[in-house]
Order: C-alpha cells, then structure tokens, then sequence
C-alpha cells in the first residue's frame, strides 16, 4: 500500500497548524514528526515481524530448534516459517496497511469514521 496524495507537502499550512506546549508548530516541522511516526510504525511493523506472535520462550527454541540463538536484529534473520514466509524481507504487515487505512481515512473525513476506515480496510 502507497501512501495517497493526502498526505502530500501540498496542504494548506492553515490546515496542519497545531499546538505544542503553548507554541505554533510550523507545516515543515509537524509534517516531519508525522512522516517519523509513519515511518517509525512501518520500520518497526516489518523488524517486528521476525518476532510476532512468539513468546519469549519461542524466541529462543521452537520445534526443537534455535530461532534466534544470538538475538534479533536483521531482516536477514528473519525465518521464513509459515507465518512469516508470506512477506518478503523488509516489507511491512498488514499492520502498517491499517494504520494508513485508518489515517488516510482521518485525514479525508476530518473525523473518525469507523464504516469509512473499515471500507478502507476491506478495499
């Protein structure tokens, strides 16, 4: 999933001004921490994604062998088992494909909308 021309530079300055600690925050910098949550989320949606749905015990022993006997810290870790051999190295869940869903829906309805973000998710 792409982000949408929604969240291009284009949008009105007046639209994006908000409130931190009693003082303005420009376009530039908010659009920089939201663009760092958006790509804090995928990054670590797709690291996570070596990990997800294992216990801790899991982490280190499954099916009588190691999964990450030395720890976790690489894509090119990541084992392909049977969940996670369904996403190619680096890619991001269907996690981050919600999270967009549900801020794309946001932004266009300037609301929560939950028919609108559940059409989003099913589409």
């Amino acid at each position: 999933m792409q982000p949408s021309q929604e969240f291009s530079d284009n949008t009105n300055e007046a639209q994006i001004r908000a409130t931190n600690n009693g003082k303005e925050a420009t376009k530039a910098i908010l659009l920089d921490k939201i663009k760092g949550v958006l790509y804090g989320h995928a990054i670590g949606d797709a690291i996570g994604l070596g990990t997800e749905f294992l216990e801790k015990w899991n982490i280190k022993l499954l099916n009588s062998r190691l999964y990450y006997p030395k720890g976790y810290s690489h894509y090119n870790q990541i084992i392909p088992d049977r969940h996670r051999a369904r996403w190619k190295k680096g890619e991001w869940t269907d996690d981050t494909d919600q999270m967009l869903c549900i801020l794309q829906s946001i932004v266009r309805n300037e609301t929560i909308d939950v028919r609108d973000i559940a059409q989003r998710i099913h589409d």
